[in-house]
């Protein structure tokens, strides 16, 4: 009886963070596509940046 509450606790933090996840989720997507829809521009800035920070550079440490 103990083991199966502690499950029951478990599954119900698992599907509140799940839940969170999935919401927040969302909230960024549609946040991006709203800056996509606003201002392209910034969105091929952000790519660029990423390209440009993905590849192997010389950096001075």
């Amino acid at each position: 009886f103990i083991v199966w509450g502690v499950q029951r606790l478990f599954l119900q933090h698992v599907d509140h963070f799940t839940a969170l996840f999935i919401q927040i989720a969302i909230g960024i997507i549609s946040y991006t596509g709203l800056l996509l829809l606003i201002r392209p521009k910034v969105y091929y800035d952000l790519l660029e940046l990423l390209k440009r920070s993905s590849k192997p550079k010389k950096s001075i440490v």
